[in-house]
This record gives C-alpha cells, structure tokens and sequence, in this order.
C-alpha cells in the first residue's frame, strides 16, 4: 500500500515536490506496532491503517483546502493570534474537530502554533480542493502596489576616480543617515565596517550587499574586469556615474583598443532604470559621449554633468536647455538647475583638495554630488558629508598626505598615464616644481586643471617618485607611464611588487628604467628590493623638505612601510 502511495508522481524526496515519500521509519514502525501492526501487515477490507501520529506533509502526509467553509469566529481567532504574536506572515495550527462551525459549538478548540515560517506548498498544490496562491498575497504584503520595493543603488566606473567616488557617495549618504553597503577596490563594507577584504569591485561582491537585509543604500564600483567577466551583478541602477575613460588594461579580457573598453564600461550608463539618473564628466569626450549612445537614450535619463573646465561649451548648452549640472564657480562647487546656482561646498572644506590643488579630487567631488543629489541627498546633507570625508580615515591609499621628517610623502594607486599625471601635477602644484625650477620637462598641466603647477618650485626641488607599475599592462602603456613620472620627476626609484603578474624578476624596473631615461635624459634612476627599501631610498637621496611621490601596488604593504619609516599622516603645520 505505501509503495503503491508513493508511486504517485507528485511525490518526491523531502519538499521537492507537492508532496513528500512515505517513509516507515522507527516513529511509523513504532505506532504501528502499538496497534499489532508491522510492515508486512495486511488489513482487513475497509480497515484504515494511520503510519504516525502527525499529519505533515513532510512526513508524507496530505493536505486538503478547506479556506471556502473556514467559519467566522475561526478566522478571527487567527487573526487575534497573529496580531498577538507580531508576525507579519503567519503560520497557525489550529486543533478543530469541523473548522466550519462556530467555536462554541467545537469541542476544546484552540490554536496549538504560530509558525514565523510556513510552507506554501500545501496551498499552492493541495492534495484535494483549490490552489490557493498564498505567496502572492505573502509578498504584496510586505510590498503594497505603489510601495517601493527597492534600495537606492549607484553604481560608478571608470578609468581613474571610481574608489574615490563610491567613497564619498557612501560617506555622504551614511551621513544622511543610511546603513550604506559600498563596494571597491579595497573590500565590501556594510555600515562602514569592513566585511569582505579583496579587490571587490565586481559583480560577486555587489551580490553580498544586495544579498543584504540590513543595508539601505548600495554603492557599487564597477570596474571592466567583472563586467566582462560575469556581468553587472545587478539588473539596474538608479544612478550611473562615468568618472572618465582613458587608455588602461588594453591587451586583457579580449579589449585591445580604447572604443572597446568604452564599449565595456557603457554597460553601466545604459543599464539604469527607466528615468534614471547618468553622471557624466563633460570634460572627457568618452565619458560625455555616454549621452549620446542609443541604449542610453532609450532609458531617458536625467544627465548631470560635471565640470572643472570654465566654459566648457557641452555644460554651457546642457545649461542652456535647463539640464543639472555641477561645476566650480568663484570657489564653491555649484549645482546649477534651470539657470539658478546653488553652492553645495566651498573648494577650500573638500578634505584632501588642497584648496583646488588637488583637481583631480575636486573633480571627484563634484561626481559624488552629482550622484547624491541625484539620490535625494539635501544639499544640507551633501556639504557635511562630504566636508567629512577625510582623505587618510575614509580614503586610505588615494592622494593620502603623510609626513617623514619635513617631507611630505604622497602616497597613491595610481598606475596608467592619465592618473600619474593627475597626481604628479598635484605634488608640484603643491610643494614647488617636482623637478626643476624652470618647470616640467616635457608635461604639462592637463586640461581643466585649476592649480598652478609652478607654485613654490625652489621648495619641492629634487622631489623623488618611488614607483612600481603592474606587470599586467601592455609595454606600450607601460612606457607611457613611464613617460608621464620623467615628466615631473628628476629622481626615480623603482621597485617590483610580489606578485609579478607573468613578468620576470628585474624586467619591469628594466622596462620602466629604459621609459625613464629615453623619457628624461640624465634622470637619476635607482633599483630596490621591495617598497621599504624603495621609500628609505627616495628619502635618502630627496632634496631638503622635497616632497616623495609613493606609489604602491598592496595598501597593507604601503602602510606598513609608511610606519616603519616614521610617516605619520599628519603635516607637522598649515600647508
């Protein structure tokens, strides 16, 4: 007779299926030996054998929809006991010897559990009556029509900025008062807790915030590698921002030229939901040219561009037509709207800007702005969030300012040519040329920059870059590198990080040594083993009070080569 039960097709092992095998196990071979009865029994004509003393469909039991005849005075008395026990979803056994009459006239009625979990599945497929779908109901619950039912989610790529962005949005919006979840380069964080160490800029990582229950907001860094990789790791974003895109990791993942790595990280401006929002950096044709990308159009986003170039004529027209736009006016990063100009934060409050030296981080802030006023953010909000973000506690490893004695040591990731560039421009416009007196040799400010990059030259004379690049790249982009450091440098040290990435041992320092000095004859150029005796090397033969541009591959590594040095993060006075 069981097997006979169990040949039914709907029944499966354990909840697989509607309904679950019989199995006489010790707790069915045992009632039935309290009635005389064993598994090899035969029964009289018309005689019923129960297996166990319970009726779950996980014993194998069955079920039979009775919600057409459940009485009044029942359903109310579950109702009250749902309401007692605070549960939103509710599971009640009743012990009811007809559940059609009313309680007073059933025998000792009572309820006997309330589940925090039901099953569905005896509703969504009885064994007798009809499918009742309870999950509907469940979930339009828990999410009302109209209601939303999501997170806010920004996502970010790009080639240089995008951890410094997600940074700052994550700080902006922590400080409006949301449990944040963010993920970058560095790890995942939720809440501002560090959660998940690794370069977790991909779509594994954007699933365990979203996976998430707790976390109110997601800001995601999504770089090339994961896209190509595994895809977006959401379905859409409410926000995409496109810091800029310029020539790095060409030659990986199949991506051999710079109109495929657009192509690649457009993905992201074309996978927001209908009425988003897209950022865009109108001083970067690549970036710019994200609103023109017939994916991009069909979503009709909102466009807000961002601006460190005075004049720029694509943030003048987008102006002219009413559009949002943010950029930097008298000294105030600015949102204009419709023609009317709202300051958000003075240049001089943006920690880690130098007053505007730094125009690379001022660029990233008008980005973060962009995207949390976007996301609802005050502007109130946005000023003391951002006026918080403190370079060293809530950006380690970007632009960070350390001092070893009287020299400043600026310690950053930066590894293709547009970044070093960035950030070479930084330490001469703040501490003198890097070089010479008379000026770069053979660079140039980059467009857009709001720094004068001749500020003190007699103070920052002989400053030294100690540097090593990712094995990684093509040779050309690492030439390029190359070329961009002798531009500002006079003083190079080179070292090889651990992880060689499929080079030899010595053939980046050759490779980048050779760029160093076709780049900038008569540039003094020095080998170390490793980044600690690459710093004490560059402090050594650094001129007096020359700044030291650190560039680190392992954030770990750098801090603690930092300290063992005695860099402290601190100046030991008013810049």
């Amino acid at each position: 007779l069981i097997e006979l039960a169990n040949a039914d097709p709907r029944r499966g092992k354990g909840h697989t299926r509607e309904l679950t095998r019989i199995s006489l196990d010790a707790d069915a071979l045992s009632h039935l030996s309290s009635f005389g009865l064993d598994e090899h029994s035969v029964p009289a004509s018309g005689q019923v054998v129960t297996l166990r003393r319970n009726a779950n469909l996980s014993t194998g039991g069955t079920s039979r929809d009775v919600t057409d005849i459940v009485h009044d005075e029942v359903a109310e008395m579950c109702r009250r006991a749902a309401a007692v026990s605070g549960l939103d979803v509710c599971g009640i056994d009743v012990r009811l010897a007809d559940i059609s009459v009313p309680l007073r006239d059933a025998p000792r009625p009572g309820v006997l559990e309330l589940n925090a979990c039901p099953g569905l599945r005896m509703h969504l497929s009885p064994t007798e009556g009809r499918s009742r779908d309870v999950a509907a109901s469940v979930v339009d619950s828990l999410y009302p029509p109209g209601a939303p039912a999501r997170i806010p989610l920004a996502s970010v790529t790009g080639t240089n900025g995008k951890t410094t962005v997600v940074r700052m949005i994550g700080q902006v919006l922590s400080q409006a008062g949301l449990r944040v979840g963010v993920t970058c380069t560095e790890g995942v964080y939720i809440g501002g807790n560090l959660v998940y160490q690794a370069d977790a800029s991909g779509p594994r990582s954007a699933e365990m915030v979203l996976d998430d229950p707790s976390v109110e907001a997601a800001v995601l860094e999504t770089a090339r590698g994961g896209i190509i990789r595994s895809g977006l790791g959401y379905d859409q974003a409410d926000v995409a921002v496109v810091t800029n895109i310029s020539e790095d990791h060409l030659g990986s993942d199949g991506i051999d030229d710079l109109d495929e790595l657009i192509h690649v990280k457009a993905l992201v401006a074309e996978e927001i939901r209908d009425g988003g929002c897209v950022v865009l950096n109108a001083d970067d044709p690549a970036s710019a040219g994200m609103a023109d990308r017939r994916a991009v159009r069909m979503r009709t986003p909102v466009i807000r561009y961002f601006s460190l170039q005075p004049g720029n004529p694509i943030v003048a027209q987008h102006k002219l037509a009413g559009g949002l736009c943010y950029e930097v006016v008298d000294g105030q990063l600015t949102e204009t709207e419709a023609g009317h100009g709202r300051s958000l934060i003075s240049v001089s409050d943006v920690p880690g800007a130098f007053g505007g030296l730094a125009s690379h981080v001022v660029a990233n802030a008008l980005a973060a702005l962009a995207a949390c006023r976007a996301l609802g953010v005050s502007a109130k909000d946005c000023r003391r969030g951002l006026a918080g973000f403190l370079p060293v506690e809530h950006n380690p490893g970007r632009g960070d300012v350390y001092w070893a004695g009287a020299h400043p040591v600026v310690v950053d990731y930066g590894h293709n040519t547009a970044a070093l560039q960035a950030t070479c421009q930084f330490v001469s416009a703040a501490w003198g040329d890097a070089t010479t007196a008379d000026g770069p040799a053979g660079g140039a400010p980059a467009a857009g920059a709001g720094a004068d990059a001749h500020a003190d030259p007699a103070a920052a004379a002989g400053g030294v870059a100690v540097v090593t690049l990712p094995g990684d790249r093509r040779d050309d982009l690492l030439v390029q590198a190359a070329q961009a450091i002798a531009g500002w440098f006079g003083k190079v040290v080179l070292y090889e990080d651990s992880d060689k990435r499929g080079r030899q041992p010595g053939e980046m320092t050759e490779l980048i040594g050779n760029a160093l000095r076709d780049a900038r004859p008569g540039i003094v150029c020095q080998r170390a083993e490793g980044p600690a005796e690459a710093l004490r090397a560059g402090l050594a033969i650094a001129s007096d009070r020359a700044p030291i541009l650190f560039i680190y591959e392992k954030l770990g590594i750098a801090l603690e080569v930092l300290a063992s040095a005695g860099a402290r993060p601190e100046p030991p006075a008013p810049i």
